[in-house]
């Protein structure tokens, strides 16, 4: 029986299928370690002008640590909730990642169990997780172990960098709750000019804060939020595959 040949039409949309099996997983990848680096050398940066961010976060805000203002009502201390965010997502990060090894280390198993190769268990399963970087650097034990290990660590600034910016949104929303409450308290009855400067003041403070903050982590939260879109546009793509 002869085969029916591919209509000319089809052609091209079987060559870019094809390609987008190829470029698909190399772009993620790609993607994946720029970004680990990118959070890497941002954090590093800003770790060298902390003092001064910090300096500035705790001159804005110190007419917030005291009377009239008072701490959000119905709420956790801040620092507790800091703490439960941070450790409800680094454990989970840390549960994932522990599944992805294990999930990599199956599957490496099976494919050494059923497909034919020359390579022991470990350079094949290195050359599986990070195929890009051992085409370039020839494949060691000690090499392999020491990319494996330096992602793995690597990938919890990923993580870390959604802790950061949680609890930097945090701290500014904690002192936009506090003037509002103020507000709130004054219940409309009339005030002193004293108080209504006061309290333009404190706004302004506050809003230059926004502003400061803004500036210094922009990059930060803006490559964070563009790389969560990527990465769940991906899941999606593959989902309906």
């Amino acid at each position: 029986m002869r085969l029916k040949s591919i209509p000319l039409q089809e052609r091209p949309s079987i060559r870019v299928y094809l390609l987008s099996l190829y470029f698909r997983p190399k772009t993620a990848s790609l993607v994946y370690y720029g970004i680990i680096v990118f959070y890497m050398v941002e954090l590093m940066l800003l770790a060298r002008n902390w003092s001064h961010i910090m300096g500035r976060w705790y001159v804005d805000e110190l007419p917030f640590r005291s009377e009239p203002y008072q701490p959000p009502a119905g709420t956790l201390p801040f620092h507790r909730k800091v703490h439960l965010i941070a450790f409800s997502v680094m454990f989970f990060a840390f549960v994932e990642d522990t599944l992805n090894f294990v999930s990599a280390y199956q599957l490496n198993a099976l494919h050494i169990r059923y497909c034919p190769h020359r390579s022991g268990f470990w350079k094949n399963f290195f050359h599986r997780e990070h195929p890009y970087v051992l085409h370039v650097i020839p494949y060691h034990p000690v090499v392999g172990w020491t990319i494996e290990l330096t992602m793995r660590i690597a990938k919890f600034s990923w993580h870390y960098v959604d802790v950061f910016i949680i609890c930097l949104s945090l701290g500014l929303q904690r002192r936009f709750v506090q003037f509002n409450e103020r507000l709130e308290r004054l219940d409309g009855q009339p005030q002193t000019q004293g108080v209504w400067r006061g309290l333009r003041l404190d706004f302004v403070r506050l809003s230059e804060l926004v502003a400061f903050v803004d500036e210094r982590f922009s990059k930060l939260i803006l490559f964070s939020c563009a790389n969560d879109m990527f990465f769940i546009t991906v899941q999606l793509f593959n989902s309906f595959e």
